[in-house]
């Protein structure tokens, strides 16, 4: 989920052991390389807001937590060809006939949550803390949007549009296979500091 901050209160109308926060985290990274024959651009991005209630069952530092999240990741990126073929939903293009290949991947923005962690700043003495969270956001089936641009070698050609229909069917096949993909583990480790 990235780097971030939560904020959490004991909510004493529901007892002593149960806690409400919210939890705010993000990530960007962007990357381009070359490989021999294609040109990647790339770019991830995490933003979740969460609300959450934690129980502490022990009235100590474990904890048993479930809630929402605001779920902003995404996935984008570009492959442009610089030499060579490709291969799209069994037929073969050469570089100048493909112009670039550009990809979302975006998924459904409410992802509920379950998990469990260890955090004692609410119940222990002291100002500093470690705490730990392992879990998961249901996320549904992720969604991946293909979108290709024909070279110049084919611009405006039946080939042209058989490109476009073999990009569709490819895309069918990623989302396809992407279907298995509804949890996203969450992990975290950090320091938190009792006010």
């Amino acid at each position: 989920m990235g780097a971030g901050l939560d904020y959490s209160k004991k909510i004493e109308a529901l007892g002593d052991k149960t806690v409400f926060k919210v939890a705010v985290a993000g990530f960007n990274y962007s990357t381009d390389y070359d490989d021999t024959s294609v040109h990647y651009d790339a770019d991830l991005k995490l933003a979740n807001i969460g609300l959450l209630l934690d129980y502490h069952p022990f009235s100590g530092g474990f904890y048993i937590s479930a809630g929402a999240y605001y779920n902003g990741n995404s996935i984008d990126f570009q492959a442009t060809p610089t030499n060579g073929t490709y291969d799209i939903n069994g037929n073969t293009y050469d570089a100048t006939e493909l112009g670039y290949l550009k990809g979302e991947t975006n998924f459904n923005k409410f992802a509920p949550f379950i998990g469990i962690g260890y955090d004692n700043s609410i119940f222990g003495n002291g100002n500093l803390f470690l705490s730990s969270k392992l879990g998961a956001m249901y996320q549904g089936s992720p969604n991946i949007d293909l979108t290709g641009v024909c070279g110049q070698a084919i611009e405006g050609t039946a080939k042209c549009v058989q490109l476009q229909n073999d990009i569709e069917i490819e895309q069918q096949s990623l989302n396809d296979d992407a279907d298995s993909f509804k949890w996203w583990p969450v992990i975290s480790v950090g320091v938190t500091y009792k006010f």
